[in-house]
């Protein structure tokens, strides 16, 4: 058969170019599988991470993240009681872990019967630990489920919870946190567990000289009091911050409201501080 046979010339060429095509193919489909096994693999040590394999609440990564001891696995996110004196309005806790979480790109936080706890704080110590302060001044009467989250940055990893601790808050008054903070005036705002009550607030500086003692009577359960900032002279203060000492005494219902009188009020009072709007720190 001549080489110039067209017929064979032209099966010839359609040869090579479905091999070159096949060739290309294979090349597209062994690049696939090998991005396809890099993601399971992923997937697989992303599923390992998220396990709890020592049932001490806290998966693989968070163990790593906390310096967990593989051979004493257990649950570093407690919370350890200080005395610090502010008690029973301000709960002091140490935790037993000396890792810097913000390098790590997590970061604790403390949950109050299910929910984040707005008013609590949480600082590292220069030994390596970490400080938790939680304010009851705004907690509900009754018991409190207390329990430190660890945030992961990871969507894929699950967040992690340590053990609850359980907290009896006893407060007559359950304070509005937006009563810290004042423009041109103060005011405060409290849920009382009694539906009656006189009560005396005394205002003070940062140096705790007193400025201003106001008396009050409720028979709804309720405090809602102000303070224009005048103080016991007649001018208006305009510091950036002030502190109060608020006296409750129950009371039967339509008893008197002048509670300046033979008042029998609870001690300690309820310390109470505030910010002018913008200057909070």
């Amino acid at each position: 058969m001549c080489a110039t046979d067209p017929f064979t010339y032209e099966r010839a060429m359609r040869f090579t170019s479905a091999y070159q095509s096949s060739a290309a193919q294979r090349r597209l489909a062994l690049v696939a599988i090998i991005a396809l096994l890099a993601f399971l693999v992923s997937c697989s040590e992303r599923n390992a991470d998220d396990l709890d394999v020592h049932g001490n609440g806290l998966t693989r990564y968070a163990e790593r993240v906390l310096g967990v001891d593989p051979l004493a696995p257990t649950n570093p996110l407690v919370l350890i009681p200080v005395v610090t004196g502010q008690e029973p309005f301000v709960l002091t806790y140490e935790v037993p872990v000396r890792t810097d979480l913000g390098s790590n790109r997590c970061e604790l936080s403390l949950w109050d019967n299910g929910q984040c706890a707005d008013t609590s704080e949480i600082e590292r110590r220069t030994n390596g630990t970490y400080l938790v302060t939680w304010d009851t001044l705004f907690a509900a009467f009754g018991q409190h489920a207390l329990q430190l989250r660890l945030g992961v940055p990871y969507q894929s990893l699950t967040n992690v919870f340590g053990p609850k601790r359980m907290e009896d808050v006893t407060n007559l008054v359950q304070f509005d946190p937006a009563s810290t903070s004042f423009g041109s005036r103060i005011f405060i705002e409290g849920k009382l567990q009694c539906r009656s009550a006189n009560y005396k607030i005394d205002f003070f500086d940062m140096r705790a000289r007193l400025l201003r003692t106001i008396w009050g009577h409720t028979d709804k359960g309720i405090i809602k009091q102000g303070w224009d900032l005048q103080d016991a002279d007649g001018q208006v203060r305009n510091d950036t911050e002030f502190q109060a000492n608020i006296y409750i005494a129950p009371t039967p219902v339509g008893a008197t409201n002048s509670p300046s009188s033979n008042a029998v009020f609870t001690l300690p009072p309820y310390p109470l501080r505030f910010w002018r709007a913008g200057r909070m720190s």
